[in-house]
C-alpha cells in the first residue's frame, strides 16, 4: 500500500471508535461499511475491535494488527 493512502495510527483509532458510535446508532452507510467486510453483521455485537478490523481493511490491511506491524516499520 503507498504511503500516501495510510493515515497515522492515531487518526485510525479516532475512525474506528466513530464507526463504532455510528453503528451502534444505526446511520445506514456505517451499518452499509460493516456488512461489506462481515459475513455475518450483528449490531447489537459490533465492537471496537470490530471497528478496527473494518478500518484496517478499509486500509487494504487483512487485520488490525497487521496495520500496527506495517506502521512500526
Amino acid at each position: 500500500m503507498s504511503a500516501d493512502k495510510r493515515k497515522p495510527f492515531g487518526p485510525q483509532r479516532r475512525d474506528a471508535k466513530e464507526l463504532l458510535k455510528l453503528v451502534k446508532v444505526g446511520d445506514a452507510s456505517a451499518i452499509g461499511r460493516a456488512q461489506k467486510h462481515l459475513h455475518h453483521f450483528d449490531a447489537s455485537r459490533f465492537s471496537l475491535m470490530t471497528a478496527q478490523h473494518i478500518i484496517a481493511r478499509e486500509q487494504g490491511f487483512t487485520s488490525w494488527a497487521d496495520m500496527l506491524r506495517t506502521e512500526e516499520k
